[in-house]
């Protein structure tokens, strides 16, 4: 175990906590599916509602309020005068 998980374990054990750590390997198969199905537009995403990143409060407001059917989206976007 890390030095890092190590201190967060001890921690979360002073607080009566018990966290798991999970390693997910990538399965590029999978995700390769996931891809075609986009493409053949047989895979679309639920979307519950768009905030721009500026209102991200109102955003987790949104999530709190319950009955949320689909993502909550966070739209990022670069200043045209950035590169």
């Amino acid at each position: 175990m890390s030095k890092q998980r190590l201190l967060i374990s001890h921690r979360a054990a002073y607080k009566n906590l018990v966290i798991h750590f999970h390693m997910l390997q990538r399965a590029r198969f999978k995700l390769d599916e996931l891809r075609a199905l986009i493409e053949q537009v047989r895979l679309k995403p639920v979307i519950d509602a768009v905030f721009p990143l500026c209102e991200v409060a109102q955003a987790h407001q949104r999530l709190e309020q319950g009955g949320v059917r689909g993502k909550i989206v966070l739209q990022v976007v670069r200043e045209s005068n950035e590169r």
